[in-house]
Order: structure tokens, then C-alpha cells, then sequence
């Protein structure tokens, strides 16, 4: 997996983790520092982990968006960028691994 190490000190972002061999990508987001929500990804035994750990291809974690500074409802804005950017890989021909939020969002 290639995650430039700034990136990971960054909090309230919407990260993306991209298989591109396959086109298939993971939208998440985080206010904490995405090296400890990457960790919880990692120790888990949900979708996301498999994907991390199954995936025969590198995969790339990317920052989509970047709140540089807290808002008083910074989840809320977070969440709103998530589904825009799941709408948008979506359209792109990307496979979602965003099972739960593509079934709020009504994309199959």
C-alpha cells in the first residue's frame, strides 16, 4: 500500500483507498488522523479489510478533501463530501467498496 507520509498526519479528510489495476476504490472519511483510522481499517474483519488485505495489486491512499481546520459540524460537511465523491467514482466506472452508504445513496 503507498501512502505518502504527510497524508497520513492529516484529520477531517476524505480519503480514498484506489486499486487502479482494477479500478475498484474505497471513499472513507475521518476526523482523526487517517494513519489510526487506516489502523482500525487494517484490524478490522469488515469489507474495507478485505479489501486492503486481498487486494493482488498496490494499492494508493489518496486525499480527496482536506478541512484544514475544525467546523462546528465538520461530520455533517465530511459526510456530505463522501457521498459527492462516491456519486463521483461511481460514474467513473469505479467498483465501490462503500456497501452500506451506496444503499443510503441508492446506487447498486
Amino acid at each position: 500500500m503507498t501512502i505518502d507520509k504527510q497524508v497520513m498526519e492529516l484529520a477531517n479528510v476524505i480519503y480514498g483507498i484506489v486499486d487502479e489495476d482494477t479500478k475498484t476504490i474505497y471513499v472513507g472519511m475521518t476526523t482523526q488522523k487517517l494513519k489510526n483510522r487506516i489502523g482500525q481499517h487494517l484490524a478490522s474483519d469488515g469489507t474495507v479489510s478485505k479489501f486492503l488485505k486481498n487486494s493482488d495489486n498496490e494499492l494508493k491512499v489518496i486525499t480527496l478533501f482536506h478541512y484544514k481546520r475544525n467546523h462546528k459540524n465538520i461530520e455533517q460537511l465530511l459526510d456530505k463530501k463522501e457521498d459527492f465523491f462516491i456519486k463521483k467514482y461511481n460514474k467513473l466506472g469505479y467498483t465501490l467498496k462503500n456497501i452500506s452508504k451506496m444503499k443510503k445513496l441508492g446506487i447498486n
